[in-house]
Formats: structure tokens, C-alpha cells, sequence
């Protein structure tokens, strides 16, 4: 059992908004190892005898099928985001062995985005036994088109079942959509997250990584970009009723004229919100307030699933819109992978 900090007091403060366990439905039968059923019920139910059986994601082969949550963005004449889907809402992504193609299905909860995408071994830029690869290409009009999957690094144990995914393709509008998603072998519906055994104890992640990126359109039209790797997360999951919440410090890095990341920190804002599961469906997804460093509230959304043998691991996407009082304009999307599953308890 490990003790963890809140964000802060400022996090704490923040109305919550409640939401119930997601808008996707139930996902249909599906093939291969990164298609079985997921998720973790409330009740806190023990692990059904025998447990269920988990391939890990790189050692899949064969024809695969995945569901996913998203979150992302828009930039162009339009500077908008696009709202973090359930995991059953997100892109659809499907792997056909025979011709080593990745295809791409419209999401649910992005309507901007219509069309089917597919890379293929031509645009197979690098890939690794661990399960990771980066794919480019071109699309009719010469402009580049993205699609990479993998974990960063510094997770400690490394993800076993979570892939983090990063999708930048032209919308039908001709502006350029980036997208985050999370997705992999996901937890079954009946192999629940585990117990607490402590009455304020829940379950956490001891390691996370936060990919995404925000950007900052002034009233004069300039525009910065940030990463967002510095980025704290505060996620509980209680099996006892199903309750999760979700806690966001968004901190940014400048990207510099160079390429580099800068070594300032920049506060971004400070988001919360709750939602629950109760076994039914495979994804969470809830809503978000928060408070930008100005004192301007916001909001955003979060979605996203368990992976592995009783959610040994988090895929989670987030979303945020800032009007700041200068007149700026702050969007922010990313996706979080957590590793290291424990038994917390509030200090």
C-alpha cells in the first residue's frame, strides 16, 4: 500500500462535475488479443477462478481489432478541440496481417472527421519488438500524414497491454486534425480492478507519462506550442462504489525555434472531475472544471480504460478550452498511460 499527495489545494477546490459512466455502448465480439472485452466493474467483485488469460501487446499476431478513446485537435482558420471520446467512441483501428496495413475507422465522437485512413509497410517508418512503430505518408495532395503508437520511455515497470497513439492527418476542411488516443489489450469485464483494504484506500498508478501538447493562440494571432510531458495526474479509482476521479496539472514546455524543448515550466491550469463505471461497459469518460493561473475557469473532458489482468495498467485522454483574460486562447489534448497499480491512501 503507497500514500500519495493531492495536486493541491487549489485542485481541491474546484467544482466537480459528475458524469455518468460514459456515452459508448457495449462494444460487439470482436477478434484478436487487443479486442477482448474490458474494463473493471464496481462492487470491487473478486477475480473470477480461473482468471482470465492476457497476450501481452507485442507478442499479438495475426488479424487484430481495436477500440480506443481520442481526444485532439484542430488547427487552421478553425482553432478548436475535439472533445475526449469513451473508449468505445474513439477511432477504430484495425490490422491486417496478410497485408501489413493499419486502417483507420471514423470515430464516433468526431463527425469533422469522416473519412478511412490506412499505412501500409511503404510508409513503415521504424518499429521495435517492444511494440511500437511510426508510419508516414502522403495524402493526395502532397501533404504529410502521421500515425505512431508505443510508451514513452520513462514508465517504470514499462507498459506489458497500454499503447499510447498519435494520429496527425488532413480533415476533409483541409485543416490539420492531431489526435491522441489510448488503446491495447484492454481488461475484461469480468476480471475487476482489486479490492482496497484500507476504508480510505484506492487504486492508483505508481508510474504515468503524459503525452500531448498545448497551444496558445495570442489576440494578435501568434501562436506557441507546449508540450505537456511535465504534466501531474492525481487518478483514484474506488471498487467499492465505482467511482473514479481524475485530476489534471497542466504544465507546458515551449517548443523553441530549434525544435528543443524548453526548461521552463509553464502553468497551464488546474482541472478536476468524477465519473463512475458499474461493470456494464468497457470505458469511463466524465467532464472537467478547472482554473487557469489567470483565475479564468474552464472546461474539458477525459475518457479512457483498464488494461491487462485486473487493470494492471491506465489508458487515459484528456481535453481542454481556455478563453484567458488577455484574450489568448489556450486548447490542450493528450493522452496519459499509467503502470504500476497499487493500493493508495490519501496523506
Amino acid at each position: 500500500m503507497k500514500r500519495i499527495r493531492n495536486l493541491g489545494a487549489a485542485a481541491l477546490a474546484l467544482a466537480l462535475v459528475a458524469c455518468g459512466g460514459g456515452g459508448g455502448s457495449s462494444p460487439p465480439p470482436q477478434t484478436g488479443g487487443g479486442s477482448s472485452g474490458g474494463g473493471s466493474s464496481g462492487g470491487g467483485t473478486p477475480a473470477p477462478s480461473p482468471a482470465p488469460t492476457y497476450t501481452e501487446f507485442a507478442s499479438l499476431t495475426g488479424n487484430q481489432t481495436f477500440q480506443s478513446a481520442c481526444s485532439g485537435f484542430e488547427l487552421g482558420f478553425n482553432f478548436a478541440t475535439f472533445p475526449s471520446t469513451s473508449f468505445t467512441n474513439g477511432f477504430g483501428f484495425d490490422f491486417t496481417a496478410a497485408t501489413d496495413v493499419w486502417t483507420i475507422s471514423p470515430a464516433t465522437g468526431f463527425s469533422a472527421f469522416d473519412a478511412n485512413l490506412s499505412f501500409g509497410s511503404a510508409d513503415l517508418q521504424s518499429s521495435s519488438a517492444e511494440g511500437t512503430a511510426s508510419y508516414r505518408r502522403q495524402d493526395a495532395n502532397g501533404q504529410t500524414e502521421l500515425f505512431r503508437y508505443g510508451f514513452v520511455s520513462s514508465l517504470s515497470p514499462a507498459p506489458a497491454y497500454a499503447r499510447s497513439l498519435q494520429l496527425s492527418a488532413i480533415l476533409p476542411n483541409g485543416n490539420r486534425g492531431i489526435f491522441r488516443c489510448t488503446f491495447g489489450v484492454t481488461t475484461q469485464l469480468s476480471d475487476p480492478i482489486p479490492t482496497v483494504t484500507a476504508s480510505s484506500g484506492f487504486i492508483s498508478y505508481g508510474s504515468y507519462s503524459i503525452e500531448g501538447d498545448a497551444y496558445v493562440r495570442a489576440s494578435d494571432g501568434t501562436t506557441q506550442q507546449f508540450s505537456l510531458d511535465r504534466s501531474n495526474i492525481d487518478f483514484r479509482a474506488n471498487p467499492a462504489d465505482g467511482s473514479i476521479r481524475v485530476g489534471i496539472e497542466a504544465i507546458g514546455r515551449e517548443f523553441l525555434s530549434t525544435g528543443a524543448l524548453s526548461d521552463q515550466e509553464t502553468a497551464l491550469g488546474t482541472a478536476q472531475g468524477d465519473t463512475s463505471i458499474d461493470g456494464s461497459e468497457q470505458n469511463f469518460s466524465g467532464l472537467m472544471n478547472g482554473t487557469s493561473p489567470d483565475g479564468n475557469f474552464f472546461g474539458g473532458g477525459f475518457g479512457g480504460w483498464f488494461f491487462g489482468p485486473q487493470g494492471a495498467e491506465l489508458g487515459m485522454v484528456f481535453e481542454f478550452f481556455i478563453n484567458r483574460a488577455d484574450g489568448s486562447v489556450v486548447i490542450m489534448s493528450g493522452v496519459v498511460t499509467g503502470t504500476g497499480q497499487d493500493e493508495f491512501v490519501p496523506v
